[in-house]
């Protein structure tokens, strides 16, 4: 993607994914204000925390080859190893909702995604699949937690200059609709297909869009 063209287009999609979300935004801190202790929202804070301080440390350098290659695999890598939960044990004391573990671990693999210019969406997967989740809450949790890798991508690829300056508009608008089109898609695919498949799906999908250099 062009360089100038990233930050409109990375705002577009975190945009995309907090007008999606906007029920669990608006309600979620209303009830912790009122005394309750949403684990979403102690969840989403955590893991954006963890990504924010981590984000920011050098990125990695490796040959084109090589990360063409990793990334391709752990885009796939949640479908291989689903049925691999060794954290179910604390996602049950938590009533299937996401626990501190989960937000560390996502917030880990949203930070390695950074720094190692890896697929987003693989790494934070494969950390919810060791919980043993569906794949509607893999995919959910997934992206509760991915608006603090849009801000590090926004916030590292600094100013941007498209030309002509009518691109940097058209490429926010066109993130928005097409990355709110695709939620959509994806959670609809949720509740018609095996949790296996849609995550074979979802891997493959992500694997080649990483290799079209789109890091989402």
């Amino acid at each position: 993607m062009d360089v100038n063209l990233l930050v409109p287009a990375y705002a577009g999609a975190l945009v995309a994914l907090l007008f999606y979300f906007r029920e669990i935004l608006s309600r979620e801190p209303v009830m912790a204000l009122r005394g309750f202790s949403p684990a979403q929202l102690k969840y989403a804070i955590l893991a954006t925390a963890l990504t924010l301080v981590l984000g920011f440390l050098p990125r990695a350098t490796a040959g084109a080859e090589k990360l063409a290659i990793a990334g391709a695999v752990i885009a796939l890598l949640p479908a291989l190893v689903y049925g691999f939960k060794p954290l179910e044990g604390i996602r049950k004391i938590f009533e299937e909702e996401p626990t501190p573990a989960d937000a560390l671990s996502v917030g880990l693999a949203q930070a390695l995604a950074v720094l190692f210019s890896l697929p987003r969406g693989g790494t934070s997967a494969l950390a919810l699949v060791l919980s043993g989740y569906d794949a509607k809450r893999i995919l959910k949790f997934s992206l509760q937690a991915a608006p603090a890798y849009l801000v590090v991508e926004i916030i590292r690829a600094g100013q941007c200059q498209p030309k002509p300056k009518w691109l940097g508009p058209v490429s926010f608008a066109s993130s928005f609709f097409v990355t709110f089109l695709i939620l959509w898609i994806l959670f609809r695919l949720t509740e018609r297909l095996e949790n296996r498949t849609f995550l074979a799906f979802y891997g493959t999908v992500g694997a080649l869009l990483y290799l079209m250099g789109v890091l989402i």
